[in-house]
């Protein structure tokens, strides 16, 4: 869904908030959880490494795991 709405990036964990509220249900209690966390651009995320994207996009995961696998 983040992908579709917002781009290639990540959500920072700095800064983040996580709500878990009960939902009565008749077949049983729900939870629901909601997360809030800054949007960073993939881009954003290696130039701050002082990295570029090496690969083609939609690869985010890999881009950032191999930024940090270099530091």
């Amino acid at each position: 869904m983040s992908l579709s709405e917002f781009g290639d990036g990540i959500m920072r964990a700095i800064d983040f908030q996580m709500d878990l509220t009960r939902e009565p249900d008749p077949t049983g209690d729900r939870v629901r959880i909601e997360l809030s966390g800054k949007y960073l651009p993939v881009q954003a995320v290696l130039e701050s490494m002082g990295r570029q994207p090496t690969g083609p996009p939609r690869l985010c995961d890999r881009w950032v795991r191999a930024a940090m696998d270099d530091r």
